[in-house]
């Protein structure tokens, strides 16, 4: 859960960084559109999700 502060934080961004880690152990960092409603974090993407950096990483379970 958010505090007050948080969700004032959050309400604030347009973009935020998401963190996933490739096939190889490498960390990689993309900026990403976000939604912030009913303290859910929604993230968006222009592309279709899987075929992005991001979608790969998450889409190949790996847990780092």
């Amino acid at each position: 859960m958010f505090d007050d502060d948080e969700i004032a934080y959050l309400r604030s961004q347009r973009l935020a960084r998401l963190a996933t880690v490739d096939a190889d152990g490498q960390p990689t960092g993309d900026a990403v559109g976000f939604a912030f409603t009913d303290g859910v974090v929604n993230i968006g993407s222009r592309a279709d999700m899987g075929a992005t950096r991001k979608g790969t990483n998450i889409g190949a379970g790996n847990t780092q």
